[in-house]
C-alpha cells in the first residue's frame, strides 16, 4: 500500500515557492522602474 500524498502540503510548498518568486520578481521589476525613472528626470 502507497503512502498516502499530503495534498495540502504539497499545496502550501508550492504557493510558498510561487509567492517567494512572484515577490522576488516584484522587487527586481520595481527596482528596475526606479532606476528607470531616476535616469530619466536626473
Amino acid at each position: 500500500m502507497e503512502p498516502e500524498l499530503d495534498t495540502n502540503q504539497v499545496i502550501d510548498n508550492l504557493n510558498a515557492i510561487l509567492e517567494a518568486e512572484s515577490l522576488e520578481w516584484f522587487a527586481t521589476r520595481t527596482t528596475h522602474l526606479w532606476l528607470l525613472d531616476l535616469i530619466e528626470f536626473r
